[in-house]
């Protein structure tokens, strides 16, 4: 019986000490979206299609506390990317912005670059209070198989709850800029997102490369299939603000 006793002792002692390993990519997620979530918002647009009204929601992410959005121009207008037959027009009708605590505000498009797949927004109305933003002030540069964290949020149906996704940098293009790609596949809702490293520095904001030239397939059918004539990619924040400074 005593020699039991000692056995079991013995055993909860080996317990005890077993160290208790954390994960540092799961901490760091749970740290940026605690920071940065409420950096991302919904634009409800409304558009003209053949004289037809159709209603979408993307998303955008404040870069400026006076509450200055990116976001996917694809996301907006798919024809600019020559995706569509030539002479479908689509006009954008409205556009509203939908803060986290469902605040609403008119929106305007105040930069197009058809190039980068980037649309710069502006509120109609100067805000009242400085908006949570994310800082592009200094950006990470991330090497190949660098840890990444996308930060998104689903839609409306799911009360547009923030989305912490773990990625790694499996390719970086440089010509004819810098484009890092991931090893998971963004969808249309994840267009605009941003992504940071581990540290909490944000690399820049998912948006599309396409070639337009060799397009023969619907925007959403072409993402799914893999297809590399366009390509979800990671621009960085240097790009973005260099397109930005074109406004001052």
């Amino acid at each position: 019986m005593f020699g039991r006793s000692i056995i079991f002792i013995f055993l909860i002692c080996c317990i005890a000490v077993i160290p208790v390993w954390s994960d540092p990519i799961a901490e760091s997620a749970r740290e940026i979206s605690k920071d940065a979530q409420d950096a991302l918002v919904s634009v409800r647009i409304v558009l003209e299609v053949r004289k037809s009204e159709m209603t979408v929601e993307r998303l955008a992410t404040v870069i400026d506390p006076s509450g200055l959005m990116v976001m996917s121009l694809a996301g907006i207008d798919p024809s600019v990317l020559g995706l569509f037959p030539d002479g479908m027009d689509i006009q954008v009708k409205d556009m509203t912005v939908i803060l986290p605590d469902k605040t609403e505000m008119p929106a305007k498009i105040v930069l197009r670059d058809t190039d980068l797949d980037l649309a710069v927004l502006r509120p109609v109305e100067e805000v009242e209070e400085p908006l949570v933003h994310i800082s592009m002030e200094e950006g990470a540069m991330p090497e190949m198989m660098d840890q990444m964290v996308l930060l998104s949020k689903l839609g409306r149906s799911a009360n547009y709850t923030p989305l912490a996704v773990p990625a790694r940098v499996v390719g970086i293009i440089t010509k004819p800029r810098t484009w890092y790609v991931l090893n998971i596949s963004p969808d249309m809702s994840d267009l605009g997102s941003p992504v940071f490293d581990t540290d909490g520095m944000v690399v820049g904001f998912v948006l599309l490369k396409v070639d337009v030239a060799a397009q023969s397939a619907p925007l959403e059918m072409m993402m799914r299939s893999g297809s590399f004539d366009i390509l979800p990619v990671v621009l960085p924040v240097k790009e973005v603000a260099d397109v930005i400074s074109r406004m001052e």
